[in-house]
């Protein structure tokens, strides 16, 4: 969440900072329960929670673009 920092950690009490993608991902994946049989982590269930969140707006108000005009290296 380079352009959001905090929004994950706002929503689900994890740490994004300095951590890959993955490890971030799994994080939320144990403090919201969505853990299989064998206490194996169900990403299924954690990317339609994130994308349930994402749709209703409980992240906050983030665009998957940028304004015309801006650059990343901005």
């Amino acid at each position: 969440m380079e352009y959001y920092p905090g929004r994950l950690t706002e929503r689900y009490g994890c740490e994004e900072t300095a951590q890959e993608a993955l490890t971030v991902y799994e994080e939320i994946a144990r403090r919201r329960g969505c853990i299989k049989k064998g206490q194996e982590l169900d990403y299924t269930k954690t990317g339609m929670l994130l994308l349930d969140d994402f749709r209703s707006g409980k992240l906050g108000r983030i665009t998957l673009e940028l304004p015309k005009g801006e650059t990343e290296e901005q």
